[in-house]
């Protein structure tokens, strides 16, 4: 036998009390002789053995109910074979994954869990040990092999965990177990829903021989499956021009068993309604669909997708970041002596510029943000060209090494370079020159020729477009079919870190763009100029020019919408007036972030594992502060709901002994039925109960004796 508070047996002490009250206070007969006193020493004689006997039997029962109430504080259990005894053992596998967040509209099931886990430490014995393995992509196990206390020390472990953006593995964590729990008595109490991912390859694991065991599944309820998640947002650019539509991917994914009808999408700008969507999904379905912001004031802003509340709140939105501009300085450079009609792009922008201004001047309302055309000769010495945001070269610039180093630089300091090759564009010099700077994202091949008067030519396929191309044309109804192309570059070698924006129609790519650098770099295979129709340049073609403007402009800016692990990173300008620079989500306390000097530039860059959600940088300077949103969105991996089937859960309870419980009420239950035979503390308890019981009916026997009784009165008590 054992007990599991020890620390009481030392008041077994007190069952010497009754016998120091009977021999201390015991009753002291007064001798008086008279004449008929033989006569009562011969009847005393015959009634001192029975009296002898009586208090005797009536201290020891006194003695055994302190005994008996001692022991049932110290709390005396079974042995350690039996499934308890000292080293008995609680480890606790907890699912820690994001399904746990699913919700009947009172309370998720991971607050179901930690209240039921809360309510199971108090239960536990000091004296045990426990242990708390949380499941959340990889087992954890924040608390291995603690002494149990009064319960507090568990409450307080288990309401410091939070549900990760992960899936669980059961399997992984019972493994583990064998290393960590190899022999011994336990009791592992196994709380985790029943979604089918978290139970996979269960049924294939065992629990080592020597650990004598006793397993429980506490599984939170609600059953619900009708689960949607917002997948992706993802904005058309990373800046916009300020009062200008900006189309809005988002994926959405259907979890649920059956055909969900009307399903509203809410997108939200700054955490502001902006604009709703409805549509349909089948069972397993996902899809794509744009939607449309109008981004007014300038600066950094954030774009959120949600959908109404589901099973699943976790993964109900998606938050991305965007940078907005009032203005898109685009330079072309042009030398000179090369200022005819189709030498560069800059005749044909000149007129549009012109256009817009009077269309602008003329409008009740123009937009906010537009694009300024300049035109600049490339000199190096031109402090004009770092005051652009674009800079874009085609024939009307002959490229000499000077300009070459120049735009370099231009580049890695966060300019956006737009590449136009035309038909008086000297190719080797172009490949030697910019592709020896890495500013090329593709050699340039041989020139293809096509009579303008025939039907060989080329046009652009509008499927291939990227989402950031694509979004200008659907708005605006083009079709870019239209564009014929008669002269255009093959590619040669294509940089390692290109991207393809949109390909001819025969595959080969027109546009692509390369990053690698704070700045960026847009090609095209043709010209923009319309040199033997490399580019049918009408009014119509504009979004097109526009789009790939601002391709270019985003160079240097840094990712506003993250991947989970994937940094945050922010260039700053004019580092020498930054105070302070703080990162954060934005509910929470932000966090100092320290600045570095990389590629000539100073960064502030958070590198950390990051939870989706919204976060913000606060730049700190002495005359104005500039807030910076970041989203990040993490992959759906925990999003499926469906449930174990019936077949695999009846192999892994058979296999491992598993009883389940629904709710607290039925671990209980269940727990209660496993402990019989082993705890005696009630068993104790009840004998106690009887001992005493039995002391108050002996001790009537000492009890005086009523006068007027039957046969006489009586002259004296019995003593007890």
């Amino acid at each position: 036998m054992s007990f599991a508070h020890p620390e009481f047996l030392w008041a077994l002490l007190l069952g010497l009390i009754p016998i120091l009250i009977y021999y201390l206070l015991r009753f002291r007969a007064l001798r008086v002789n008279w004449g008929a006193n033989y006569v009562l020493e011969r009847a005393l004689e015959r009634l001192q053995k029975t009296w002898n006997i009586e208090h005797l039997i009536l201290m020891s029962l006194r003695v055994l109910a302190c005994l008996l109430i001692v022991l049932a504080f110290a709390r005396p259990r079974g042995e350690a074979g039996s499934g308890g005894g000292p080293e008995s053992h609680h480890v606790v596998f907890l699912d820690g994954s994001y399904s746990m967040r699913a919700t009947d509209g009172e309370a998720s099931r991971w607050e179901k869990a930690i209240a039921a886990l809360k309510r199971l430490a108090k239960t536990w014995d000091r004296g045990d040990t426990w242990s708390l393995c949380v499941l959340d992509g990889e087992p954890r196990w924040p608390v291995e092999n603690a002494a149990i206390s009064d319960g507090s020390d568990a409450a307080a472990a288990l309401d410091a965990l939070e549900p990760a953006e992960a899936s669980a593995s059961l399997a992984s964590a019972l493994a583990e177990l064998r290393d960590r729990l190899p022999r011994g008595s336990a009791e592992i109490v196994v709380v985790a829903d029943n979604q089918a991912s978290t139970w996979e390859g269960v049924d294939q694991t065992a629990l080592p021989p020597e650990l004598d065991a006793k397993l429980f599944w506490l599984n939170p309820l609600p059953e619900l499956r009708e689960n949607i998640a917002v997948t992706r947002v993802e904005p058309a650019a990373r800046r916009a021009l300020a009062g200008h539509a900006v189309p809005v991917y988002v994926g959405v994914r259907s979890f649920a068993p059956e055909r969900v009808e009307d399903l509203q999408l809410e997108l939200l700008v700054d955490g502001t309604f902006d604009s709703r969507r409805t549509i349909s999904l089948l069972p397993g379905q996902e899809r794509t669909l744009r939607m449309r912001a109008v981004l007014e004031e300038p600066g950094a802003h954030r774009i959120a997708v949600r959908l109404a509340r589901d099973e699943l709140p976790f993964d109900d939105q998606h938050v991305a970041g965007i940078d907005v501009s009032e203005k898109l300085q685009v330079t072309v450079l042009r030398e000179e002596k090369r200022s005819g009609k189709f030498d560069s792009a800059w005749s044909f922008l000149e007129v549009v510029q012109n256009a817009e201004k009077v269309a602008a001047e003329s409008a009740a309302s123009a937009p906010a943000g537009s694009v300024a055309w300049r035109l600049g000769t490339g000199d190096p010495a031109n402090a004009g060209l770092a005051e652009s945001d674009v800079v874009l070269l085609d024939s009307g610039r002959p490229v000499t090494p000077e300009l070459a180093r120049a735009l370099e630089a231009y580049v890695d300091g966060g300019g956006g370079l737009l590449l136009a090759p035309g038909p008086r564009t000297p190719r080797k010099r172009w490949n030697d020159r910019l592709g020896g700077r890495d500013l090329l994202a593709a050699r340039l091949g041989p020139m293809r020729n096509r009579p303008i008067d025939g039907d060989d030519h080329l046009a652009l396929a509008p499927q291939t477009l990227a989402p950031s191309m694509l979004g200008a044309f659907r708005d605006s109804g083009l079709d870019l079919g239209e564009a014929r192309f008669y002269r255009w570059f093959a590619p040669g070698s294509t940089s390692g870190d290109a991207r393809v924006l949109a390909r001819f129609d025969d595959h080969k790519p027109w546009a692509l763009e390369r990053g690698g650098r704070i700045g960026r770099v847009v090609q095209t295979m043709s010209g923009l100029n319309g040199r033997g129709n490399n580019l049918i340049v009408r009014e119509f073609f504009l979004p097109l020019i526009y789009r790939l403007a601002q391709q270019a402009a985003a160079g240097g800016i840094h990712p506003r919408t993250l991947a989970r692990g994937e940094a945050a990173r922010l260039r700053l300008e004019s580092p020498e007036d930054v105070e302070a620079v703080t990162f954060g989500p934005l509910t929470a306390q932000p966090e100092p972030v320290e600045t570095e000097s990389r590629d000539g530039a100073a960064l502030a860059q958070v590198e950390r594992e990051l939870a989706s959600g919204a976060y913000q940088m606060l730049v700190v300077r002495e005359r104005q502060n500039r807030r910076v949103y970041f989203g990040v969105q993490g992959e759906r991996v925990d999003s499926d709901l469906a449930p174990v089937s019936a077949a695999h859960k009846k192999a892994f309870k058979e296999g491992l002994d598993l009883r389940e419980a629904t709710s607290w009420k039925k671990l209980e239950s269940l727990r209660a039925q496993g402990q019989l035979g082993r705890e005696w503390q009630h068993w104790v308890l009840i004998a106690a109960l009887i001992v005493l019981i039995g002391e108050m009916v002996f001790q009537r026997r000492f009890a005086p004796v009523p006068r007027g009784r039957r046969g006489g009165a009586t002259t004296g008590v019995r003593g007890g």
